[in-house]
């Protein structure tokens, strides 16, 4: 009798859940597919008919693309999910192995986010964020180790971009600053 081991059981936190691009912890629905055993075209119909509020949907599914090496570089529409997107796509998912692969994704969830708390500064809650923010990120081996909000007044500058400052800010600086707009405007005498 052969046995089958569930890949589910050999993934690690970091293969299940991830940083998004917005500093977000998600999953994707490639990840779903594949852990479920599931097409994704057939995950994708179970998102984009959840049943849940416009609401809900918008702070918890966010749709993604990427160019698909296999069909030419088709592009291919995923969804990005945080937990609460994806517990409750998976809440109607049954059986054994659903219980299984759902339990060691909320673990995974629950594992990443106790270690970015540990490693990161905290960003007020999602009620008390502006519209629009702009964060400076701290990225080691793919992990984002520091975050800085940067205020509005505030830009970075690639000091190897020599378009992009006047001569005037050759600052000893290895590879960026934060430097006030008002700052280099009133030096540039640009009102």
């Amino acid at each position: 009798m052969t046995t089958l081991i569930s890949p589910i059981a050999s993934a690690k936190t970091s293969d299940l859940v991830f940083i998004s691009q917005t500093n977000e912890l998600v999953t994707d629905s490639f990840h779903i597919a594949k852990y479920f055993g599931k097409r994704h075209d057939d995950v994708l119909k179970k998102i984009r008919n959840v049943g849940c509020s416009r609401d809900f949907a918008a702070r918890n599914f966010a749709v993604c693309h990427k160019n698909n090496e296999l069909q030419n570089n088709k592009i291919q529409p995923f969804y990005q999910m945080t937990k609460d997107g994806f517990m409750f796509l998976v809440m109607g998912f049954t059986g054994k192995r659903a219980a299984e692969i759902k339990e060691r994704y909320i673990n995974a969830f629950n594992e990443m986010a106790d270690k970015l708390s540990g490693k990161t500064e905290q960003l007020p809650s999602p009620q008390y964020l502006p519209s629009r923010m702009q964060l400076l990120l701290t990225i080691e081996d793919g992990k984002v180790i520091e975050s800085k909000p940067i205020a509005p007044n505030e830009g970075i500058i690639a000091w190897d971009d020599p378009k992009a400052i006047s001569s005037m800010l050759k600052l000893a600086l290895p590879n960026y600053a934060i430097v006030r707009k008002d700052a280099i405007l009133n030096a540039l005498n640009i009102h």
